[in-house]
C-alpha cells in the first residue's frame, strides 16, 4: 500500500504499518507476488527496508518459527488498533483509508479494516476491524474497555483468551465472557467442531504461558535490543551528524545586513532571504545551529507561505511543501514566546541527560543484560500443546 496521500489542509493520522519485527516474515500480495522481509543489521538499514516492505490491502502475512511482528492501524475515532503476531502464524490483512473531520480538524489516515485469521497465535486489538476467525465469531459488548483478546488457532481448535467482555459464538453455542488477563476471571474459551468449552487459564499450561508472554513479547522485540548499536547510540550518532551539518550551514549564514544588500541587488529571491533570516534567528535563539532545538526555532521563525517559491524545487517537492504547510502552521501556533523558550531549554537539556545516561557504565551493563535476556526469550519461545477438551468444561 502506498503512503496515504494527504490533501492540502488535511492532517495525516497515520498509515497501517508495522512497528517492529523479529525473525522471518513473508508477505504474499493479492497479485500473487511474494516479499520476504529483510533482516537489517542496523537502524539505517531498517529504515531503508521500511520503504520496500510497506503493507498493502489483501497481504497474506506469515511468520517463521521464531518470528514476531506487530502492526498498528489508525482508526478515525483514535482508538488503539494493534495486532501482534506470534511464531508460525498466518493471516490476511485488510486496509482501508478514511478522511473525516476529527475534533474540528480535517484528517486522513488508514486503518486495519479486516483480519482473516488462518492459523497461529495473535494478540488482537481490532478497534472496529471486521474479524474472520475459524470456527468462532466474537462480538464486543464491553462499554468500559476497548476490545482486546488473544487468539490461538491450532489444528481443529480455536482458543480465545478475552481481555474485554465479549460474546463468543462457536460449536453451536453462544457464550458471554469476562475479561481474562489483567483482571479477575482468567477465562479461556476453547471452540472445536464438537462444541465450546470454558475454563480457567490456570488449568491450561499453554494458555497460562500465552497470557504471561503478552507482557514480555506482545509488542515485539524492543527497538533498543535489536541491534549491536542500541537506539540511544543510534540517536546520538544521528544527532552528531546533524550537528556537524548544521554547523557547516551556520558558517555560511548571512547577517541581516548581508541579506538586505543581496535583496537590493536582487541576487537572492524573497524565499531565499526568508530562509536566511529564519536560520539566523534560530541559531541565536537555540544557542547555536548545532543545538537540538535549532530545528524547532527554525520552524517557529519561518514564513511558511514563501517556502513553495524556493528556486530549484521540482513540482513534486512544491506539492509536498504545500501539503505539509497546514501541519507546520499548527505547530507554529504552539511555538511562540515563553512557550518556545521553554521548549528550547527542555530540548537542549534532554540531550545532556541522554548523553549522560548513554555513557553511564552501570546503565550500559544493565542494558546489555536486558538485551541478552530478551533475545533468549525470543529465540527459545515455544508453547506446549493443548490438552484434549475435557467434558466437565463443556458449555451446555
Amino acid at each position: 500500500m502506498k503512503d496515504t496521500v494527504i490533501p492540502m489542509g488535511t492532517v495525516g493520522a497515520g498509515d497501517v504499518d508495522y512497528t517492529t519485527y523479529y525473525g522471518d516474515i513473508a508477505l504474499r500480495r493479492k497479485d500473487g507476488s511474494a516479499i520476504k522481509f529483510g533482516n537489517a543489521k542496523n537502524y539505517d538499514e531498517e529504515f531503508a527496508l521500511k520503504e520496500k516492505q510497506k503493507l498493502q490491502d489483501g497481504d497474506r502475512v506469515s511468520t517463521g518459527k521464531k518470528s514476531f511482528i506487530t502492526i498498528m492501524g489508525h482508526p478515525k475515532d483514535g482508538q488503539m488498533q494493534m495486532l501482534t503476531v506470534f511464531p508460525e502464524s498466518e493471516f490476511v490483512l485488510g486496509i482501508g483509508e478514511w478522511e473525516a473531520a476529527v475534533k474540528g480538524e480535517q484528517q486522513k489516515g488508514a486503518e486495519i479494516s479486516g483480519l482473516k485469521f488462518v492459523k497461529g497465535t495473535f494478540y488482537v486489538m481490532p478497534a472496529g476491524a471486521a474479524l474472520e476467525i475459524p470456527m468462532a465469531k466474537v462480538r464486543h459488548i464491553d462499554k468500559k474497555r476497548e476490545m482486546k483478546f488473544m487468539l490461538d488457532i491450532v489444528q481443529g481448535m480455536t482458543v480465545i483468551l478475552p481481555g474485554s467482555k465479549m460474546e463468543v459464538t462457536g460449536g453451536g453455542k453462544t457464550y458471554e465472557t469476562w475479561p481474562a488477563y489483567g483482571s479477575l476471571g482468567m477465562t479461556e474459551i476453547m471452540v472445536t467442531t464438537g462444541g465450546m468449552y470454558e475454563k480457567s487459564m490456570e488449568v491450561d499450561e499453554r494458555a497460562g504461558m500465552l497470557a504471561s508472554s503478552l507482557l514480555q513479547m506482545g509488542m515485539g522485540m524492543p527497538q533498543e535490543f535489536k541491534y549491536d548499536e542500541g537506539l540511544m547510540d543510534y540517536s546520538a550518532r544521528k544527532t552528531a551528524e546533524s550537528k556537524k551539518k548544521s554547523a557547516e550551514y551556520a558558517k555560511n549564514a548571512l547577517s541581516e545586513a548581508d541579506i538586505e544588500k543581496m535583496e537590493k541587488a536582487k541576487s537572492i529571491t524573497e524565499s531565499q532571504a526568508e530562509l536566511a533570516r529564519a536560520m539566523a534567528k534560530a541559531t541565536k535563539a537555540a544557542g547555536g545551529s548545532s543545538s537540538p532545538a535549532f530545528g524547532i526555532n527554525m520552524l517557529a521563525n519561518l514564513d511558511l507561505s514563501k517556502l513553495k517559491d524556493m528556486p530549484g524545487l521540482t513540482p513534486e517537492q512544491k506539492k509536498q511543501i504545500e501539503e505539509g504547510i497546514p501541519a507546520m502552521a499548527k505547530m507554529q501556533k504552539e511555538l511562540s514566546g515563553a512557550k518556545l523558550a521553554q521548549i528550547t531549554a527542555q530540548t537542549n537539556l534532554s540531550e545532556k541527560y541522554m548523553e549522560t545516561a548513554r555513557n553511564d557504565p552501570v546503565a550500559k551493563k544493565q542494558a546489555a543484560k536486558a538485551k541478552a535476556d530478551f533475545k533468549e526469550k525470543f529465540d527459545s519461545f515455544s508453547l506446549p500443546p493443548y490438552p484434549r477438551p475435557d467434558e466437565k468444561f463443556r458449555v451446555k
